[in-house]
C-alpha cells in the first residue's frame, strides 16, 4: 500500500519485524516535492524561519548566515548523536525509521524526494542505523534516537546491514546506496518529532494485544482447572455495566467455556443445595469464586479498554504531523507538534494496563498451586511424589518477579518532568522512555501468561482432558506443542522462554483463536 493512506500499528509492525516494503508512491512525491518548493519560496522571500535560517533550541535568536545553513543541519545531527546504553533491537530501530518516513511524506517538512527515498530504500534493503537506547525526552521529540538515524543516512555512525554491525557508510555501499548530504532544513526535519516514540509504542501495543490475548486463553483454561461459576461471564450480569472492554471478556470466555464439563453455573448449584440439609451451617461446595476468577471480565474489560484508548492516541500520533516548524499551504508555521505528551501517557496507561493483567493472572496462578485453594490438586501441581518433587515451585518465582517488575515498570514517565535545554525544554514528556518501559512490560507480561498457561495445561490433565470444552482444548494443545507435561521435576528455563515468545508474538493467540481486535 501506498504510505499517503491512513496507518495502524499493524502497519508499523509489518515493516519493522516482519520486512515488508516500505513503499513511496508517486503522490507521496509529488506532495515531497511541493513541500521543498514552499520553503525554497520563503527562503528566496528572506523570511526567518527556525533551524533554517536561525540556530536551534535557546539558540534561536542566532541568525545563521547563508553560507552556513547547510553546515548547520549537519551539526545538529552529528551533536544529538549521542545516546548513551544497550544498542535497542533492529526492529524498534525500523519502527522509528518508518513512522519518520510517514511524517516526511506528508510534505510539510521541506526535505527533498531523495531524502525520503533513502529512508525508504534503508527500510527495504535492511540497512538499519544502530540506536543506543538512552537520549530523548520526549520534548523536541526523540531528538537523539532519530539523530542517529539521521546520521547514519549521511554515512556516519553504524548500522546493521542484514544482521551485520558495520560503519554506516559501509552498510550504505553494501546495499547499494549513497549516503544523502543534507541541505537547509532536512537535519531538523529527521530528528525533531515523535516517531521514534511513535515506532516503539506501536510495537508495544501490537505485542501487548497478543500478550491480552494469551491472558484471556489463559484465564478460560484456568477456569476449567479451578472449576469457575460461570455465571460471572453472563451476558445478563455483564451487560448491566456500560463498559465495551468488560462485556468483550465476558463474551469470550463465556464462549470459550461453553461444552465444558469442569465449569459450574449458579443454576446447577442452586439444584443441588436444594437438596441439601438446610439445617447444615456450611454448604460443602464453593458457592462463588475468588476475585481472581470471578472478577476477570471486570479487571481485564478495564485493561483491554484502557489499552484500546492507549492505541487510538498512537495511531492519531501516525498519522499526524510532528515537526517543528512545518510548512502548511503557503506559509511556514512554529510550534509544538514534535512534543510527546501524547503517546506517553499513552504508553504509562499501556504499561499500567500490562501490570493489571500479569497481577491478575499471577493470583490465579497462585490458586492453581496451593493445595489449599486448588480444590484437590496436588500441591505445585507435581506430576511426581509430592514433597520429593517440588513441581511448579520454582516456575512460580518467575511469574512473581515478572509482576514485581511490571509493578514497578507502571510507575509513570509522563508525570516525570526535568527541564533542561537551557531552560528552553522546560517541560519534557519522556514518551522514548515511556513507550521503551510499555515495550519492556509486554515482554515481562508475556513470562507471566506463559507461567499460567503451563500450570493451567497440568491442572487440566490431572482433571482429565475429557472435561475440557472444544475451544479450551485447542489452547491446552497450543501449550503443549511448546511444553510437555510435568512427570518428575526438570528445567523448565527453556520451555518456557519458548512459549513466552510464542505468547509476545501472537501464535498461541492465533493457535487458540483468540483476538479481540
Amino acid at each position: 500500500m501506498g504510505l499517503s493512506l491512513l496507518h495502524t500499528v499493524e502497519d508499523v509492525v509489518a515493516v519493522a519485524r516482519w520486512r515488508r516494503r516500505a513503499e513511496v508512491t508517486e503522490e507521496d512525491l509529488r506532495r515531497v516535492k511541493e513541500g521543498r518548493r514552499r520553503l525554497e519560496s520563503l527562503i528566496s522571500k528572506g523570511y526567518l524561519i527556525y533551524g533554517v535560517t536561525t540556530s536551534f533550541g535557546p539558540l534561536c535568536n542566532r541568525v545563521v548566515p547563508k553560507r552556513k545553513a547547510e553546515v548547520i543541519q549537519w551539526k545538529l545531527v552529528v551533536s544529538h548523536a549521542s545516546n548513551a546504553g544497550e544498542l535497542l533491537p533492529e526492529e524498534a530501530v525500523r519502527a522509528g525509521m518508518y513512522c519518520r518516513l510517514l511524517v516526511l511524506l506528508k510534505g510539510s517538512s521541506g526535505v527533498r524526494p531523495e531524502v525520503v527515498e533513502l529512508l525508504a530504500e534503508m527500510l527495504n534493503r535492511e540497512v538499519t542505523p544502530a540506536v543506543p537506547e538512552l537520549g530523548s525526552v520526549g520534548a523536541s521529540g526523540d531528538l537523539g534516537h532519530l539523530a542517529h538515524i539521521a546520521a547514519a543516512m549521511a554515512g556516519e555512525g553504524e548500522a546493521f546491514y542484514r544482521g551485520e554491525l558495520l560503519p554506516a557508510a559501509e552498510a550504505l555501499r553494501k546495499a547499494g546506496l549513497k549516503p544523502v548530504k543534507l541541505s537547509y532544513k532536512e537535519g531538523l526535519a529527521l530528528i525533531n518529532g515523535t516517531s521514534f516514540s511513535c515506532g516503539l509504542a506501536s510495537l508495544a501495543v501490537y505485542d501487548m494485544r497478543c500478550v491480552f490475548a494469551a491472558a484471556m486463553a489463559a484465564a478460560a483454561l484456568s477456569c476449567e482447572a479451578l472449576t469457575a461459576v460461570t455465571d460471572a461471564f453472563s451476558r445478563e450480569l455483564n451487560g448491566l455495566k456500560q463498559h465495551p472492554g468488560q462485556r468483550r471478556v465476558a463474551e469470550l470466555l463465556s464462549r470459550m467455556l461453553e461444552g465444558s464439563r469442569n465449569t459450574r453455573s449458579r443454576m446447577s448449584i442452586m439444584e443441588k443445595a436444594a437438596l441439601h440439609d438446610v439445617s447444615a451451617l456450611h454448604y460443602p461446595e464453593e458457592v462463588q469464586d475468588a476475585y481472581s476468577v470471578r472478577c476477570t471480565p471486570q479487571v481485564a474489560g478495564a485493561a483491554l479498554d484502557a489499552m484500546d484508548f492507549a492505541a487510538t492516541l498512537v495511531e492519531r500520533e501516525l498519522n499526524s504531523v510532528s515537526d517543528n516548524p512545518v510548512l502548511v499551504g503557503s506559509g511556514v508555521y512554529h510550534g509544538g507538534n514534535f512534543h510527546g505528551q501524547h503517546v506517553s501517557l499513552a504508553m504509562d496507561l499501556l504499561t499500567i494496563a500490562a501490570a493489571q493483567v500479569t497481577l491478575l493472572s499471577e493470583r490465579r496462578l497462585a490458586r492453581l498451586l496451593d493445595e489449599k485453594l486448588n480444590l484437590g490438586l496436588p500441591a505445585f501441581l507435581s506430576g511426581g511424589e509430592v514433597g520429593v518433587d517440588s513441581g511448579f515451585m520454582g516456575l512460580q518465582y518467575a511469574a512473581t518477579a515478572a509482576a514485581a517488575e511490571l509493578r514497578a515498570l507502571a510507575t509513570p514517565m509522563s508525570v516525570q518532568s526535568i527541564t533542561t535545554n537551557a531552560c528552553n525544554q522546560d517541560y519534557v514528556s519522556f514518551s522514548t522512555q515511556s513507550a521503551l518501559r510499555a515495550w519492556r512490560a509486554s515482554h515481562r507480561a508475556s513470562i507471566a501468561i506463559a507461567v499460567e498457561l503451563i500450570a493451567a495445561a497440568q491442572a487440566c490433565e490431572l482433571r482429565g482432558l475429557e472435561k475440557l470444552s472444544p475451544w479450551t482444548r485447542r489452547v491446552y494443545e497450543a501449550v503443549r506443542r511448546r511444553v510437555k507435561p510435568l512427570e518428575e521435576d526438570r528445567s523448565m528455563s527453556r520451555e518456557l522462554r519458548r512459549l513466552a515468545e510464542a505468547v509476545r508474538r501472537g501464535e498461541v493467540a492465533r493457535e487458540a483463536g483468540v483476538w479481540l481486535w
